[in-house]
């Protein structure tokens, strides 16, 4: 269910006789549904506020942005892992190349979930309680988001590994007898590129949605709203007393000396 809540400035500029008027108006016209340019949200917004918008329509495109720049970033950083490991290989021909590639994606990966971790700790931690451990749901939040990327980053690697080295090597020996060493690794290279986007995708999927549901949103109770609004309740209630100290601090006349 969609639901939306709009302020009590809109409640008041908007009341229920020109809500009523404005449906009225739409309903006596004969506009037909149109998905994206007119559809329950842009009616149901226009005769609540005046403006015929949808934000479902914008947080799609948003969604999207950042689907595409997820895709992109994955595709740049496992890119990079793939060719430098690929580049070691070639330089190093006498060595074992899967080990090599390995140890070059698992560092890659580890760096990559270290800055993940560092970046999240840095700037979605504002709060001193949140960096000291104080707040539960915050430090619950902190530690979802470590486990996620390490568990995201190890479907990774086992994405490219399998795709890279085990697929690699069967085409090879299936086809690869008469092929070019720059051929090989180009073949190697883009067999890692795409075991790690399937990779990344299947771990965001599964460790986002599946692990940590989004869409599962649990009510609190009366007893875990009253806990969740102690703190606030309990500022104002300091704030409201130091106001109300200043206020007859103030208002008291002062006794002079004399007297």
């Amino acid at each position: 269910m969609y639901k939306v809540f709009y302020p009590e400035e809109i409640e008041e500029q908007n009341p229920a006789d020109l809500v009523m008027l404005r449906a009225n108006g739409l309903l006596n016209n004969e506009n037909s549904y149109h998905l994206l340019l007119d559809n329950c949200e842009h009616f149901a917004t226009y005769c609540k506020t005046g403006s015929h918008k949808c934000n479902q329509i914008f947080q799609c495109k948003v969604s999207m942005r950042t689907w595409f720049a997820r895709f992109l970033v994955a595709f740049l950083h496992i890119a990079v892992a793939v060719f430098f490991s690929e580049t070691i290989e070639l330089l190093a021909p006498n060595t074992n190349k899967d080990w090599i590639g390995a140890t070059v994606l698992i560092s890659f990966e580890c760096l990559c979930f270290l800055l993940t971790v560092w970046i999240t700790y840095k700037y979605d931690t504002k709060s001193e309680a949140f960096k000291k451990g104080k707040s539960s749901q915050c430090s619950k939040a902190f530690r979802r988001v470590i486990l996620r990327s390490a568990l995201q980053s190890s479907v990774i690697v086992l994405c490219v590994v399998a795709l890279s080295v085990f697929l690699g090597r069967a085409i090879a020996d299936l086809r690869g007898q008469n092929w070019s060493v720059l051929k090989r690794v180009l073949i190697e290279i883009g067999l890692g590129v795409l075991g790690g986007i399937l990779g990344n995708m299947l771990g965001f999927i599964s460790f986002n949605f599946i692990l940590f549901p989004c869409w599962r949103t649990k009510i609190p109770s009366d007893e875990e709203k009253q806990e969740i609004n102690a703190p606030a309740e309990e500022t104002r209630g300091a704030k409201s007393v130091d106001g109300n100290d200043q206020e007859e601090h103030e208002s008291t006349p002062q006794l002079s000396s004399e007297l």
